[in-house]
Formats: structure tokens, sequence, C-alpha cells
């Protein structure tokens, strides 16, 4: 009942940040006799990750035109009760024009707003916020660690350093103002996390690694990107949807069972 309500709440959540310039859009959602599927937008520029393996770390220019991007995506987010739990490069695409796509709502927990805890052990290591780690009730400031994790990761190359009683440990080539944001969003003690606060991305938005950012402007898609990607995948003129082959189920796998199926009775739905 557990995976039945995750996969509610997953695409509840796709519905609500289809909307949004900065998230994967939910096409469609449908069921077989042996699979439920999400039918998502296509992002042709791939993931932070690929871009970081091949480039090992980006400039501040770049890395702050991403995360402020993600601050946006992550800020609507909240703003209607959802936070994200596994916010990293892998889930951080490019789109054809070189903006930041925030996908994977799978890990998502909605009816969380200011003040309100949860604290179950979710998300990716490497991520995770302290407070999620030592299973600690917590807020939705722990995307908010997560984005500092993949803003050092964006200008060091590297997952930081953090000293158990300091904290942080930031790389003298780093600018000030970077090194401040970066302390200031892997503060071990959530209530005094940036971002912590009812203003919750307000906090960032203000802060001076962001000075050159127009947020109108970002979110109405007006700034040009640093950074055009290639089509990671398919062309103009490659398979359309109409024409998508799907995996069929191995052998032995079972139908799904009748008081399953009756759970995702209205599952289906279509914006195509």
């Amino acid at each position: 009942m557990l995976l039945i309500f995750r996969i509610l709440v997953e695409k509840r959540v796709a519905l609500t940040a289809a909307v949004h310039p900065f998230t994967v859009d939910l096409h469609a959602t449908f069921q077989s006799d042996h699979h439920l599927f999400f039918l998502m937008e296509y992002v042709a520029g791939g993931c932070l990750r690929t871009l970081l393996e091949r480039e090992r770390k980006f400039g501040q220019r770049r890395t702050t035109f991403y995360a402020a991007c993600t601050v946006l995506a992550i800020s609507y987010l909240h703003e209607n009760g959802i936070i994200h739990r596994d916010l990293k490069p892998e889930n951080l695409l490019l789109d054809s024009n070189g903006y930041i796509k925030l996908a994977d709502f799978g890990l998502c927990k909605d009816g969380i707003g200011y003040g309100d805890r949860t604290r179950s052990l979710t998300g990716t290591y490497d991520y995770m916020a302290p407070e999620v780690l030592s299973r600690l009730p917590y807020s939705r400031s722990a995307d908010w660690w997560s984005l500092g994790i993949v803003i050092f990761e964006m200008l060091v190359g590297d997952l930081p350093w953090m000293r158990p009683s300091i904290g942080v440990v930031c790389p003298k080539f780093l600018a000030e103002d970077a090194a401040i944001l970066i302390s200031g969003l892997l503060q071990l003690d959530p209530w005094m996390r940036l971002g912590s606060s009812e203003e919750d991305a307000g906090e960032l938005m203000f802060h001076h690694f962001f000075r050159g950012i127009d947020w109108l402007a970002l979110v109405q898609r007006k700034l040009q990107p640093p950074f055009i990607p290639e089509d990671v995948g398919l062309s103009d003129d490659g398979p359309c949807y109409e024409h998508l082959l799907l995996t069929p189920p191995s052998e032995g796998s079972l139908a799904i069972r009748k008081e399953i199926a009756d759970a995702f009775g209205s599952f289906d739905y279509s914006a195509i």
C-alpha cells in the first residue's frame, strides 16, 4: 500500500509541477495489465551529472544560472506544500534552450508547509541533510541543504568535505559570495540554515551570489542561458509518441491484482 500511495503522490506532484517553466512536464499517465506509465516531457540536453562528468566543474556564471533556475523550481514546490527530497545533478535536466528542468518526483512529500515536519529516511545519501540521515524530524529546508551540495559540486567538481563541529570547508579559490552562500545552505543546524525561515527561497534570491539575476526575466525565460546543449537523444525526425514501443512484461510477471487496480481507477490522464 505504501508503494501505491507514493505513486499517487508522484502523479499529484507531477501535475502540480507541470505548469512551472523549470520543472519537467507530465504529458500523460496510463496503465496496462502489468505496468503503470508516466509519459514525461522529453528534455533534450541531458542531466547535469553527464555535463559534470564531461567538464568536471562549471564557472560561477553558469553555476549561478543553473542554481537560480533550481531555486525557482524548488520554491514553486514549497509554495504548493511539496518537498522534493532528491535534489541532485541527475535530477536537474537541461532543455534545448539551456534552461534547467527539475525532474523525478517519486520521492516527493506533499502536505508540508512552513513549520511542518516529516521524518522518513528518503533521498540520495550524498545529498541528504544531516537531520534526514539522523532520522530526526525535518522540514522543507532539507531541500536547500541538497541545493548547497549541488552548487558546491558545480563550482568545485567534487562533493564537499564536512567537519562535524564546523561544517563545510570551502576551497580558497571560491569567490567569497559563493563560499558564504554554500556555508549558509550547508548549515548543520536546520533552524539556522539559509532558506529555513518562512521566507523560504526569498532568503536565497536576495543573496549577493545571485545579484546578477533578474528573477522576473528568468522565470519568463527571457535571459540568455550560458550554454546551449546538443540534443542527446531524439532528433526532430525521430520516433513520435504514437510509434513508441513499450518493453513487454517479463515472463512470469503477474497482472495487477484487482484490489490494486481499483486504487488506480482514476490514474489515467492525458494532456496531449
